[in-house]
């Protein structure tokens, strides 16, 4: 645990400081695990480990300080999920949810005693970047995209074109059929949108989805016979472990 004074934390759009919540410690940074099985092989040393391609859920103790008048504030705010961040590292934030009951101890008497708690937050094993990076717009096939982040990322891309065509991003590739003015894709949901998000446009692309790898990479684009690609204009949601 890190000595947290001075410290403010904010949870759903919500500083500490606002309620009169002292930070009293903060949990460090904890790196979600891989997820995978390990399996012991007849006459190998060691194990083998087959590792998923995701992550676990990680946990954050926060410990607070919140005196009597503002403990019904205190407790309102504590609760359901949000995002999370911290003044030492407020340029990222957490997706969390709260999921344990939280006991309020009586600590220091007088005219507005003070109650401590410690608040367990269940955590999305990435940090996103806060606020989000602005859309990324590229007009010319093969324009390199410098990236953030050392994670992968889930963007969402907005193509502006029509017919068949399909567009690269890094290592991954989409194909897209019979698109009239153009697509939407969402790569968290896993999903394709008409670009008033009014339909989806599923069975109009391919099944693997963008994925930004943590390093400079390259978008481009090719068009079938009576295709076109105006724009790529990418959100792209960038990532820490």
């Amino acid at each position: 645990m890190a000595r947290a004074a001075g410290y403010w934390m904010e949870f759903q759009g919500v500083s500490s400081a606002t309620l009169g919540v002292k930070v009293v410690s903060a949990a460090t940074h904890i790196e979600g695990a891989q997820r995978g099985d390990s399996l012991e092989a007849v006459g190998r040393d060691g194990d083998l480990w087959q590792g998923e391609d995701a992550r676990s859920t990680t946990e954050l103790v926060i410990r607070i300080r919140v005196p009597k008048s503002k403990l019904d504030s205190a407790m309102a705010w504590l609760s359901g999920s949000g995002a999370l961040r911290f003044s030492y590292d407020p340029y990222k934030a957490y997706d969390v949810r709260i999921v344990d009951e939280i006991e309020f101890q009586a600590l220091i008497p007088g005219s507005d005693p003070i109650y401590e708690c410690e608040v367990r937050f269940v955590c999305q094993p990435y940090r996103r970047m806060y606020p989000e990076a602005s859309a990324i717009t590229i007009t010319e096939s093969g324009t390199a995209l410098a990236t953030q982040g050392n994670a992968p990322a889930l963007p969402r891309v907005k193509i502006t074109g029509s017919g068949d065509f399909s567009v690269t991003i890094g290592m991954k590739t989409m194909f897209f059929t019979e698109i009239t003015d153009g697509v939407i894709v969402d790569c968290e949901l896993m999903d394709a949108f008409t670009l008033d998000g009014a339909s989806l446009l599923t069975d109009h692309v391919s099944e693997e989805y963008f994925v930004i790898e943590p390093q400079q990479t390259i978008v481009s684009w090719l068009v079938e016979s009576g295709g076109l690609v105006t724009s790529v204009e990418i959100t792209p949601r960038w990532r820490w472990l």
